[in-house]
């Protein structure tokens, strides 16, 4: 079974993903962490945000694998022939953020990232979520949610992440609000594969709902379909 997530920062797909993977017992696919990883790379080696044929040579060298371990599910990043490694927060920073959506512009990195991530999920299924989860990387997912909030109140759930993060070496939430609405112009605006809901995702406004319950609504359509699937399954 696969289950699509998409939406922009800060829209609350990465909570909800998880909660459902784990739900549900399937694999959960960070897509952003992937470009977050490339991003972060790039970066590491002084490499520029613009060349692209350096960023596919990163992406081809990295592997990707989502592990479940010690309660919480994280993306472990190898280096083939080298001993780089990715664990977490250090691809979450606003830098990366912001660099990270940057790249995903490139459509020959999106192209070689997209069937890294189509490899992932024909495995075992799962649950994905990114920003063309749903329209790009499986249009025949089972199920397609697209997950969205106000610019602000985006900001503030990211702020408040950041707090407790860094504390008083957090950026003020005016800064976060705007790199939130630039990354939002970035993902809607690029030319490959730009931040949209498909025309068959199921629409969720988490502006004005709690973690909860944006749980509930996704779990509900979840286990509707898997009951219907089943009842059909048992008349034919």
């Amino acid at each position: 079974m696969i289950i699509t997530i998409d939406g922009p920062a800060g829209s609350g797909k990465s909570t909800v993903a998880k909660r459902l993977a784990r739900y549900f017992c399937l694999p959960y696919i960070d897509t952003g962490a992937m470009y977050r990883s490339v991003a972060y790379r790039a970066i590491q080696l002084g490499k520029s945000l613009e060349d692209i044929p350096a960023l596919v040579e990163i992406a081809e060298r990295l592997e990707f694998e989502f592990r479940f371990q010690d309660g919480d599910y994280f993306t472990a990043v190898s280096e083939s022939g080298g001993e780089f490694v990715v664990a977490g927060d250090e691809i979450r920073s606003p830098e990366v953020s912001m660099a990270s959506s940057k790249i995903a512009q490139w459509a020959e990195l999106r192209s070689l990232l997209v069937r890294k991530q189509q490899a992932s999920g024909r495995q075992k299924g799962g649950v994905l979520e990114g920003r063309d989860a749903g329209t790009v990387i499986f249009p025949e997912a089972d199920l397609k949610f697209f997950l969205t909030a106000s610019a602000e109140e985006r900001a503030q759930r990211r702020h408040r992440e950041l707090l407790e993060k860094m504390g008083k070496a957090a950026p003020s939430f005016e800064n976060v609000l705007k790199d939130v609405s630039i990354r939002d112009q970035q993902d809607q605006g690029r030319k490959a594969s730009p931040l949209m809901p498909a025309s068959d995702a199921i629409r969720v406004d988490s502006s004005r709902l709690d973690e909860d319950q944006v749980f509930d609504r996704l779990a509900k359509r979840i286990q509707a379909y898997i009951q219907a699937d089943k009842a059909q399954d048992a008349t034919s």
